[in-house]
C-alpha cells in the first residue's frame, strides 16, 4: 500500500507525483493543462478564483432599488416627524450602502485570474493569492505574491467530493 510522503497529507490523497529529479511517467494532456503562457524562461497557469460574480451582479442589481427605497422612506420619515421609524430607517440604509458597496466593489476590483507561475531559470514558483475581506468593503483587498524553491515543492493527487 501507498503512503503520501508529506505529514499529513492532504485530505482526499491518491499519491504523490514524482520529484523534479525523477523522470515523469506520463505525458500531460494538452486538454487540461490550460495555459495562459508559456516559452523557455516560464509557464503560467491559470487559476480562476471561485467568486461567483454572475451571482453578486444580481444581488448588486437588486440591492441598489432597495437602497434607493430606504434612502426614500429615510426622507419621508425626517419630513414627518416619525421619530419612532427614525433609528430602523437609518440602520437599513447604512446597511443598504454597506452591502451594494460590498457587492460592487467585489464585482469590479477582484481579479478574474490568479495565475501560478512556474519560472525554470530561477527555479522558483510563484502564485498570486487574492485576500479580500467580505465585511470591509472599504479596506484595501491586496493582491499577495508568494514563492516557492522548486526543491521545497512536492506535488499530490487528491480527490474530494462535496454532498449532494
Amino acid at each position: 500500500m501507498k503512503r503520501p510522503t508529506l505529514t499529513p497529507p492532504c485530505s482526499g490523497w491518491k499519491e504523490d507525483f514524482n520529484l523534479p529529479s525523477e523522470p515523469t511517467k506520463i505525458e500531460p494532456s494538452p486538454e487540461l493543462l490550460n495555459a495562459n503562457y508559456q516559452d523557455s524562461i516560464y509557464l503560467e497557469i491559470s487559476r480562476h478564483s471561485i467568486f461567483m460574480r454572475e451571482l453578486l451582479l444580481l444581488l448588486a442589481l437588486a440591492s441598489i432599488p432597495v437602497l434607493i427605497l430606504s434612502i426614500y422612506t429615510l426622507i419621508d420619515t425626517v419630513a414627518h416627524h416619525q421619530h419612532e421609524l427614525f433609528l430602523i430607517v437609518v440602520i437599513a440604509t447604512l446597511t443598504g450602502i454597506w452591502q451594494a458597496a460590498s457587492f460592487i466593489r467585489a464585482i469590479l476590483l477582484t481579479p478574474r485570474d490568479e495565475p501560478i507561475r512556474f519560472n525554470r531559470v530561477r527555479q522558483k514558483i510563484y502564485a498570486y493569492n487574492f485576500n479580500f475581506c467580505w465585511w470591509n468593503p472599504f479596506s484595501p483587498w491586496p493582491i499577495k505574491i508568494v514563492s516557492y524553491d522548486w526543491k521545497d515543492v512536492r506535488a499530490e493527487r487528491w480527490r474530494k467530493q462535496a454532498v449532494t
